[in-house]
């Protein structure tokens, strides 16, 4: 090629450079002004690599020219030589492959500023098809290594997010599920908020949390106002009997945690082995010796706080103990109530030995009574609760107590949830999760 012919290829890269002196001069450092002699280097340097650089974009193609350019223009120092390179490129209208590529590039890159470049953007990015980059993001097996890591990499780069509530309107549906709790002051429900919380976001689905202030005229209200199909579905923990009539009367897809009354056996509902885990409680104190066993929780309106109690007085007449109404006190499952009742057993003609809380909030309650009375866990009265709050290893002494799967409960009634709004079959609308004992150091066998 002669240096003629060459000029007539590269004459409007320089034009280009001519017309650009800002963009130029945008590379060079502050306040750096070249002498003769570095600037007359500095054009040997750019006419040598603009001949390298379109004798490689003929020979060896565009993509393949960028990376040997890229290296090449670390070991220069000169700013006006990469410029110059970098406009030849842009210039060079001989290939349009590379103007493609610069394009792309630089749409996935302003999109990545809000977070959302397109699926077909990642696609053309990394040499693949739309549909290969839909199952990439999937999931799915049926993509090779190699193109799976090179579609990972390109998405992980330009930041794509998964738009799935887009998708979710398409399908007619609006991405959202409301979960109704009866007040948001109880650790024992934020177990089931994460378990739901975590099913849900795997899903594409984003969690609303409601509170109904332990009101069920608030529960239907509720629901009344996202029977529009505002939601795709619901969960409601503790419902009320007004409630579930109400939900049974819609067409919302719904699953309910825990009930406070009977359930209709199609009534898709997931809850606890509350009976099993009151008569194993009440178990392990007679095995210890004991025979004047108290209950506090006899007043609790929730279904499971009545199984309790009744899973106390089956243990009890299997072992032949006779059940004594004045060791079956009234409580609501809260620490005042707890306090109240063994209070109220100390001063018994004949106390108790032993005292079932049917809730680990109410055993505090116990233990608080208890130590202002000058009397000691185990020592004086073994005690046990029921739930397995986070707290109760933290108390002195610790608390033997039932273990109620709260993340479980979440999890269990969330992807019941989905599958009804899927439209897909439910061969078990009632799910129950095991309880589990645990057992620490608040039970002692008691000496005869």
């Amino acid at each position: 090629m002669s240096l003629d012919t060459f000029f007539l290829l590269v004459g409007p890269s320089f034009l280009c450079l001519d017309e650009s002196p800002l963009l130029l001069n945008s590379y060079a450092p502050q306040g750096y002004k070249e002498t003769p002699v570095q600037r007359e280097l500095s054009i040997t340097y750019e006419i040598v690599i603009i001949h390298i650089s379109v004798n490689i974009l003929i020979l060896g193609g565009v993509v393949k020219a960028i990376y040997v350019l890229y290296r090449l223009l670390r070991g220069i120092l000169q700013a006006n030589a990469y410029k110059a390179v970098f406009l030849l490129l842009m210039c060079y209208n001989r290939d349009r492959k590379f103007l493609k590529i610069v394009e792309v590039i630089s749409m996935a890159k302003r999109h990545s500023a809000d977070g959302r470049p397109t699926i077909s953007q990642i696609a053309q990015i990394a040499g693949v098809s739309v549909p290969t980059v839909s199952k990439v993001l999937n999931g799915r097996a049926d993509v090779a290594a190699p193109t799976r890591e090179r579609v990972e990499h390109v998405i992980e780069e330009y930041g794509f997010v998964r738009n799935r509530a887009a998708r979710a309107l398409r399908k007619g549906k609006t991405g959202l599920v409301d979960l109704i709790f009866p007040r948001l002051d109880d650790e024992y429900f934020l177990p089931i908020l994460v378990g739901a919380a975590q099913v849900l976001r795997e899903a594409g689905v984003r969690l609303v949390l409601t509170s109904s202030n332990d009101q069920p005229e608030e529960e239907v209200h509720r629901i009344d106002t996202i029977t529009d199909h505002s939601m795709d579905g619901i969960l409601v923990v503790l419902p009320s009997e007004e409630t579930i009539e109400y939900l049974e009367r819609s067409d919302l897809p719904f699953v309910l945690i825990h009930n406070q009354g009977g359930l209709l056996s199609m009534v898709p509902s997931v809850r606890i082995t509350s009976w099993e885990g009151g008569f194993v409680a009440t178990s392990h104190l007679i095995n210890l010796g004991h025979r004047r066993i108290a209950y506090i929780g006899k007043t609790a309106r929730t279904r499971d706080a009545i199984e309790r109690i009744a899973g106390y007085r089956a243990a009890l007449d299997s072992a032949h103990v006779p059940i004594d109404p004045q060791l079956e006190c009234a409580g609501n499952f809260n620490e005042v109530d707890g306090y109240t009742a063994t209070k109220a057993l100390l001063a018994l003609p004949e106390p108790p030995t032993a005292i079932f809380a049917g809730n680990d909030r109410q055993a505090v309650g116990v233990y608080r009574a208890l130590r202002e009375a000058g009397m000691t866990v185990p020592g004086d009265m073994s005690v046990i609760g029921f739930d397995n709050l986070p707290f109760t290893e933290l108390l002195s002494p610790p608390l033997t107590t039932i273990h109620a799967p709260r993340l479980e409960l979440g999890r269990t009634a969330a992807a019941m949830l989905l599958r009804l709004i899927n439209g897909e079959p439910m061969e078990m609308p009632r799910m129950v999760l095991p309880t589990q004992f645990i057992e620490r150091q608040s039970c002692r066998p008691l000496s005869l």
